[in-house]
């Protein structure tokens, strides 16, 4: 019988890496995939038009607003919209903005875990 690797999609849970191992891990692996993707387009969104996601996910802001362009970018550029339109609407913003946060943050991890559950190879040294 053989055993199942520590990272394999079906036994990730009972990998003997702790949990202070794995978030180590998680970090390597999300700063070289995930941030492999951003363009300077992106970095302007998200820094400069963008504040809301920044001040929810400080430091991965670019990532986030990347994923979830990808995966719904009609509710991003509504939120967008509100942010330059003038009107009462524009009250409601912000809360539009935590929850294209909350949505894009449940995709990166979803792919964080995608790449360590698949024993992608480890991220080179910078």
């Amino acid at each position: 019988m053989t055993s199942l690797h520590p990272y394999s999609a079906t036994d990730i849970r009972k990998s003997p890496i702790n949990d202070v191992q794995k978030t180590s891990q998680l970090r390597k692996y999300s700063k070289y995939y995930v941030r492999e993707l951003k363009s300077p387009w992106i970095e302007f969104f998200s820094s400069i038009l963008i504040p809301g996601i920044g001040h929810w996910y400080v430091g991965k802001k670019s990532d986030a607003l990347l994923i979830f362009l990808l995966v719904d970018p009609v509710i991003f550029f509504i939120a967008l919209l509100l942010l330059f339109n003038f009107s009462p609407l524009a009250i409601f913003f912000i809360p539009l903005n935590i929850v294209i946060g909350e949505r894009a943050y449940s995709h990166v991890k979803r792919y964080n875990w995608y790449v360590l559950a698949h024993n992608l190879p480890p991220p080179p040294d910078p």
